[in-house]
Formats: C-alpha cells, sequence, structure tokens
C-alpha cells in the first residue's frame, strides 16, 4: 500500500469524516444493537472503519445476511425481502498460489484486527448467509423505519419546533388581518355618506369590485371546479401514502391511484363549480357541467393520447395498450361524467355563496386618459365640437349654487355654448340632419345640430297631431330654422325619396325626436341604410308595451305579467286570474296618458273600453289596450344613449309620484340618483339588459323601471329622449356638465366624442330636483302668479304651462300640469322648504286666480 492510499483511509476513518458504503436499492442496513436493550435498529450502508486513539482499523471483511420469503399459497419459489450486513476487521491469511490469490478468515473474537499501519496489502472478503424470514414482499421496505442517525433519519423535534413557529406566526398574522378585514367589510356594507366616501383611497376604492361576476365567468367555474378536483385527488393520495397504503415497489400504482381517485373526485368538480357559477347568477347549468366533466379531462386526454399515437408509431414498449385506453374512457365516461353532474345538481340546489361585502353592479370608472395624460383641454375639445360640454357657460360650481341670477336663460345658454363655436361651424358644409316629430324635448335637438353646424330638416309622421307645434321657448330659432317640414309619405320609399330631394342628397342622420316617430323612424333609418335600431326579430314596433315585455321575458330578466288585446274577450282571462288592481292602459302612449289603476273586474273593463274609444293624446287611436299586473315599489327612470350596441348612461332619476285628482300616478318631481348608490347600479345593469332584450344600438332611450322587493322590473321603454319638453336639461347640465340631448348628437355623428362620455355619470356637481307644479283646481283662469315660485332661492328655471284667459284643468298626467321649474341649491334645507312652499301654493291655489 503506498504513503498516499494510508493517508487516504487514515483521512476516511476519522470521526468527523467517517463515510459509508455499500447503499443499493434493496433494503441494506447495517444492524446496530442498542445499549442495554434487545432491539436494534439499522442505519443506511456501514462505516468504512474506525478510529482508536492513533491506531487505525479497517473493516475489511463484511457478513452480508440474505433474508428470503415464501408463501406457497400464493407463488412458487422464495422472495429476497432484504439483507442485513455486518462488518469485521480482521487479518485474512492470504496467501498466493499459481497466480490465484486466496484469503482464509478466522470466525468468532480471536480473529486478529485489521490495523492499517501493520499492513501493506489491503485484501477485502466476504461470506453470505441465507436465512428465512417472515417479512412480507410488500413489507421489505420497513426497516428503513427502524434507521437511525444518517440522511435518513426524520427529525421530529425539527419538524414539530419548525410547524409550531409557522402556525404561531400565521396565527398572530391571521388574526391581524382579520380584524382590520372585519371592520372594513362592516364598513362596506353600511351606507356610507358622500363624504365618508370621499375620504377613501387606495385599495378601499375597488372593495365593491373584488367580487364582480368576471366576463368568462364559467370558464372560470370550471377552472375552479377542475381544480378543487386535482386538491382533492392530491390529498387523498398523500394521506394513504402515509398510512402506507400505497407502496413504491409496485410499480405503476401511484399513477393508477392517482387516475381512480382523480375519476372519484368529479363530485366535488361539479359541486364547486356548480355553486361558484351560480353565485354569479348564472343560468346555463347544462353547459357549465358538461364543460366541468369534459373541458380539461379532455385536454389531458387528447395530449395523452396523441403523445402515445406517436410512441405506437415507433414500436415502443413504452406505449400504453389500446385496452388500457379503454379502460380510462370507461372510467371517464361511467364514473366522472356522472358524478361530476351529480354534484353540480346538488350544488345548484345550495343556496348563492354569501359574500363578505356588497358587489357594486356598475364598476367603478376610470377616467379615459388621451394618449399622454390628457393634454387636451376644454377649450380644444370645445374647438373640435365634440366631446362633453363644460359648465362655464353657468358659472362655477360655488357661483352656480350662490347666484342664481346665473340662470337667466339657462336652456337658451346651453344650446348657444361658446360664441367663438359659430364661426367654426360656419366654415364647414353644412350636412343635414332629419329630425322626426321634433316636439318635447326632442326639439332641443334642433339648436344643438345647429349649434354644430348641420342644418336640420323636420319630418313629421301621421301620428303626431297636436304635437306637432309643441316645441319648447328654449328651443330658440326653431322651427323658424328648419330647412324643411315634411310630412310623412305613404311608403318608406316615397319618403326616403321627399327627404334626399329636400336635403339635397342623403341625410347625414335621422334621428327620433318624439314618442310618435319611433316606429317610422326605426324603419325608415334601415331603410336608408342610416344609423338606427333594426326592425327585424319582431321590433318592427318597439313602441308596443307588449312587445318589450315579451322580449325581456324571452331576455330572462323580471317582466311584467300583461296581456295585450282590441277586445275584452280577449283579456278577460287575464283579469279572473291576475289580482286586483291591475294596470289598464294604451298599448302605445307616453306621459302617463290612459293610465288608470282599476280596483275590480268591471271598472277594468269600463275603462278599456273607454280606450278603445276615445282620443288618445299620444299614438295610434283604436290600437290595443295593455292590462298589466299593478307593480308595488319606487318608480325610477333610466337615461342612456347608445352607438353600436354600446350603452352609456347619462343619468338615472327618482319619480315621486302621488295619488291626486283621481289618478294614481301623478308626477309631483324627480330627482337624481347618484350611480355609485346600489339601486342605481341594479338599475343600470337591469336597464341594458332590457335594451339588448330589444335590440337597440343607438339613439337615446328612457327607461321606466318598478323597483320591487324581488328586484327591477320594466314599465316601458322609450326610444327617444327624456321627455319633460328638456326642462330636467339645466339641473342635468348642473349635476354632471353635459345632457343627454348632447350625447345623443353625439351618438349619432361624433363617435370620439361618444367614446369620450362616461359610462355613468360621476360625482355630481351640485344638488338640485325637477319639480312639476300640480293643479287642484279646474276652471277658468283670469290670472296667473307664478312670479312666487320665480322668486324662491332655490328655483334656477320655470317653464309655465298655464296663462290668463285659459282654462285649468286638474292634473292627472304630465300633459294636465301647470308648470316645471328646476332647483338648484347648496343647502338641502332650502331646497326642502322651496319644494314645501310650493306644494302649499298648489293646495291653496295662490298659483292662480279663478274667474267666478
Amino acid at each position: 500500500m503506498s504513503l498516499a492510499s494510508l493517508l487516504i483511509f487514515r483521512r476516511l476513518l476519522r470521526p468527523a469524516a467517517n463515510r459509508r458504503a455499500l447503499r443499493c436499492l434493496q433494503p441494506t442496513s447495517l444492524l446496530e444493537a442498542r445499549a442495554g436493550k434487545n432491539d436494534v435498529t439499522y442505519i443506511n450502508g456501514f462505516p468504512v472503519g474506525v478510529q482508536k486513539g492513533d491506531k487505525y482499523f479497517l473493516h475489511n471483511h463484511v457478513r452480508i445476511n440474505l433474508k428470503h420469503h415464501s408463501n406457497i399459497d400464493k407463488y412458487v419459489g422464495f422472495r429476497i425481502v432484504g439483507f442485513e450486513v455486518e462488518p469485521f476487521s480482521m487479518a485474512q491469511a492470504v496467501k498466493e498460489e499459481n497466480g490465484a490469490v486466496t484469503a482464509s478468515c478466522q470466525e468468532g473474537d480471536a480473529a486478529p484486527i485489521f490495523d492499517l499501519d501493520a499492513h501493506d496489502q489491503l485484501t477485502f472478503t466476504y461470506d453470505v448467509t441465507w436465512s428465512p424470514s417472515e417479512i412480507r414482499w410488500a413489507s421489505r421496505f420497513d426497516n428503513y423505519l427502524k434507521m437511525t442517525g444518517g440522511p435518513g433519519q426524520i427529525h421530529w423535534f425539527s419538524i414539530l419546533n419548525s410547524l409550531m413557529i409557522m402556525l404561531f406566526l400565521s396565527g398572530m398574522i391571521a388574526v391581524i388581518i382579520l380584524r382590520t378585514i372585519h371592520r372594513d367589510i362592516t364598513k362596506y356594507n353600511e351606507l356610507a355618506s358622500a363624504e365618508e366616501a370621499a375620504e377613501e383611497t387606495g385599495w378601499k376604492l375597488v372593495h365593491g369590485d373584488v367580487f364582480r361576476k368576471p366576463r368568462h365567468s364559467k370558464l372560470l367555474a370550471v377552472s375552479v371546479g377542475s381544480g378543487v378536483q386535482i386538491v382533492c385527488m392530491s390529498v387523498v393520495t398523500l394521506f394513504l401514502a402515509l398510512l402506507g397504503v400505497l407502496s413504491p415497489v409496485h410499480r405503476g400504482a401511484l399513477l393508477q391511484s392517482c387516475l381512480l381517485l382523480f375519476t372519484f373526485m368529479g363530485f366535488f368538480a361539479g359541486y364547486v363549480s356548480s355553486r361558484l357559477y351560480k353565485t354569479f347568477n348564472g343560468a346555463d347549468w347544462k353547459q357549465m357541467t358538461l364543460l366541468t366533466a369534459f373541458l380539461y379531462p379532455g385536454i389531458f386526454f387528447a395530449i395523452f393520447f396523441i403523445l402515445n399515437l406517436l410512441i405506437w408509431g415507433q414500436r415502443s414498449s413504452g406505449a400504453v395498450p389500446f385496452t388500457t385506453m379503454f379502460a380510462m374512457l370507461c372510467l371517464w365516461f361511467g364514473v366522472s361524467v356522472p358524478l361530476v353532474c351529480l354534484g353540480a345538481y346538488f350544488g345548484f340546489r345550495k343556496a348563492n355563496i354569501e359574500l363578505p361585502v356588497r358587489t357594486n353592479q356598475i364598476p367603478r370608472q376610470i377616467p379615459v386618459q388621451s394618449w399622454f395624460m390628457k393634454c387636451g383641454s376644454p377649450e380644444s375639445m370645445a374647438e373640435s365640437g365634440a366631446g362633453l360640454r363644460q359648465c362655464e357657460p353657468m358659472g362655477s360650481n360655488d357661483s352656480l349654487l350662490s347666484d342664481v341670477s346665473a340662470f337667466p336663460s339657462l336652456l337658451e345658454a346651453m344650446c348657444k355654448g361658446p360664441a367663438d363655436h359659430a364661426s367654426t361651424y360656419d366654415a364647414q358644409p353644412r350636412a343635414c340632419v332629419v329630425l322626426v316629430d321634433p316636439c318635447s324635448t326632442g326639439a332641443m335637438l334642433a339648436p344643438e345640430l345647429d349649434r354644430r353646424g348641420y342644418t336640420v330638416l323636420a319630418l313629421w309622421t301621421s301620428d303626431a297631431g297636436e304635437h306637432r307645434g309643441h316645441l319648447p321657448q328654449a328651443a330658440k330659432g326653431f322651427p323658424e330654422k328648419f330647412l324643411a317640414e315634411l310630412d310623412e309619405q305613404p311608403t318608406l320609399s316615397s319618403t326616403a325619396a321627399l327627404l334626399r330631394e329636400a336635403c339635397g342628397g342623403e341625410p347625414k342622420a335621422l334621428i327620433c325626436g318624439g314618442e310618435m316617430g319611433v316606429k317610422l323612424a326605426d324603419a325608415l333609418s334601415e331603410h336608408m341604410g342610416l344609423r338606427g335600431n333594426t326592425t327585424a326579430h319582431g321590433m318592427a314596433n318597439r313602441r308596443d308595451k307588449q312587445v318589450q315585455q315579451d322580449a325581456v321575458k324571452a331576455q330572462g330578466l323580471r317582466a311584467v305579467r300583461s296581456v295585450c288585446g282590441k277586445r275584452w274577450d280577449e283579456v278577460k282571462d287575464f283579469t279572473d286570474s291576475e289580482r286586483f288592481p291591475i294596470i289598464v292602459k294604451p298599448g302605445e302612449s307616453a306621459g302617463s296618458d290612459g293610465v288608470k289603476l282599476c280596483a275590480t273586474p268591471v271598472e277594468a273593463e269600463q275603462h278599456f273600453q273607454l280606450l278603445m274609444n276615445s282620443q288618445r293624446k299620444v299614438g295610434p287611436q283604436r290600437a290595443a289596450v295593455l292590462l298589466q299586473e299593478y307593480l308595488r315599489g319606487t318608480e325610477y327612470i333610466v337615461d342612456n344613449v347608445s352607438r353600436d350596441g354600446v350603452h352609456k348612461t347619462t343619468m338615472v332619476w327618482v319619480y315621486d309620484r302621488r295619488p291626486v285628482n283621481g289618478a294614481g300616478f301623478v308626477c309631483f318631481g324627480q330627482q337624481c340618483v347618484p350611480s355609485d348608490q346600489q339601486v342605481a347600479q341594479e338599475l343600470i345593469a337591469y336597464t341594458r339588459g332590457c335594451l339588448d332584450a330589444l335590440r337597440i344600438t343607438d339613439g337615446a332611450t328612457h327607461t321606466e323601471v318598478m323597483m320591487t322587493e324581488t328586484g327591477p322590473c320594466l314599465v316601458e321603454v322609450n326610444s327617444r329622449c327624456h321627455g319633460l319638453a328638456g326642462s330636467w336639461m339645466p339641473l342635468a347640465h348642473a349635476m354632471t356638465g353635459y345632457t343627454q340631448v348632447d350625447a345623443c348628437v353625439d351618438a349619432f355623428l361624433d363617435a370620439d366624442a361618444f367614446q369620450r362620455l362616461p359610462d355613468v355619470p360621476r360625482e355630481f356637481l351640485a344638488s338640485g330636483q325637477v319639480s312639476m307644479l300640480v293643479s287642484y283646481h279646474d276652471g277658468h283662469v283670469e290670472s296667473t302668479h307664478f312670479e312666487k315660485v320665480r322668486d324662491l332661492e332655490s328655483v334656477v328655471f320655470l317653464e309655465e304651462n298655464l296663462h290668463a284667459g285659459r282654462r285649468v284643468e286638474k292634473t292627472i298626467d304630465l300633459f294636465s300640469l301647470i308648470g316645471i321649474c328646476v332647483q338648484v341649491h347648496r343647502d338641502p334645507t332650502v331646497l326642502a322648504d322651496d319644494v314645501q312652499a310650493i306644494r302649499e301654493m298648489e293646495q291653496n291655489g295662490s298659483l292662480f286666480v279663478l274667474s267666478n
């Protein structure tokens, strides 16, 4: 033995660097007897030797004890279930004969030990013994559990210590987070005031959007369900492995167990995905269940099958046999799919998951930025003739609320806009825009179009009647500025030809102005290839209230129970089955014209016959009459504008309707509802669903919705601007800086300006309401005293519908109102006092004097 080899062996035999040898895949172990005990333990491998003082002794002989087990009931022969190794240090007797080296070993304690320094030649020997064993083949690796020391030892104390530290720290963090989140959730679920909401910053601003229904909620539910299936499979597999049920010696046992467990965990996949999908208010449960059963398993099986085909093509023995593939399919379709369906069944029967915070129906608005942080100023937007109109014509917010003199002619100022616009538009070619029945607020489109440099042409339908001359005073310059006022022709072709002739070519746009023109505007714009709403899919007359309710119901939204007919025998069954009172009204109307709450079948029949034989203020005569369930709740208005199917809400209003003068639904006023309120968010989401159901893609809409105990329910959709002769426009402009009339023109003529419109109104710039002036008296008017209303501190605009020398009737609908005023003020108390003063004037009749 060379000196270098000797030094190497010495270093290996030192206690700090003692190596172990003979590591094998079979259970190879060294027996160690514990001091004072009869049991033995094992270590993996054995030491190369030992050091005693300055002496080094090498283990140069090993005794291998091969253990075998037999079971004649299950197999023939013997199975080696392990071997034990016992090392010795001994000086063998070595001799060499005829070139062959032999060594003899002396057994027992008398055998001399092998001192490394006393020998210059190293010989390794071994002997083998065979011994029967009671260890079964499946338990042959259990010896590893009896090992001590070395890398195979399980350090239970260290594991327990780490686990306790982790649990302690995690518990502390969990308690802190739970206390904080609980406090925040309690705050979020309370109705916070505007001041409290304004104080929220950072991530707290999105608490109402965390649990919002995602765009692909079905795919998310399927993914979560499949993930739970995999997690359950993994947990059960680990648990069985810890119990020793899954033996690592069985080839493919782990994979087989995973496949079987994945199959049986399909129940949890269906249950979780269905509950999550139901929480998102999903309705297509059949497709969701099938996707859970087939999407991810199908993807994995397809990949596995393609790879296996490639292996088959190479004639490899590692390819999965066809019978095994068929067995997997049987497990999939015969076990997994039914279990997924069963889990989905139980999941859909459970109640929705209760979310910890309220979810806003409308996403929090993020201001639209220009190409670099909105460098465009309001002045540059005004020069382009597009975008959101600012409030400069009315003064700042402070002056708006403190100086009522800023509103001498508010509507006129709004329609004129900045003075420098005229020269900009006059330099441009004046294209022609057609307004169909431009009455009431629809007439306010004319000065806005004129301000933007368009020539305006009026087209009156045969149903316009007395509304033909109903233009608000604020529509300055009209009807004088109309390019022409034309009448509807017998056919669409002749009407279109008349318009082209008057415009000198193709009109730039065709916009509906009044309720009576909806049907013609839709049909004519479609006929002429202009922007508008389709008449297909049963929408030829979307004014029909029954058509509206049927379409909304088909969309899966809450719709009112109703029936429509021209003869009493067509609707009588409805009165027999419906609980009274019920609503009886014209199928095509507006402004509460002909609407009556009937308490008995006799009263309902009488009003039905009255509507069929009387002259109507709005809509065709002798058209069908509608009978509806009476919706109990609060009535709201949602004003929208649309372009290419994208809907943007310009304002949400709440009606103040009261029974008076024998009528059940007299409107006393309307107030603006902030878009961040829960009720506004529900109404906006519901209304947009109604617009999609009615296939309304372009233009302005005015939707009336009743908020009942079970949620929003449609009253009617009017495919034109909010009515009331535009009296609400000063208030809307003061609250948001723009109006539905502005946005409607943008929707038809300026895509960029429409894109810049907010999805819903942002924070209001002022406070106020629209108050309707109601008459409790009838007779001939000798004089009026509306100056009493005009002198009130909060009144900024007043439109008088009653003049001396005329007859006044008791107010029963919007057409019999004696006036409309807009009230804006900083102090809500002043606003409330002025409203009360107006109501007292109405009651005592001090707004006018009747002749004897």
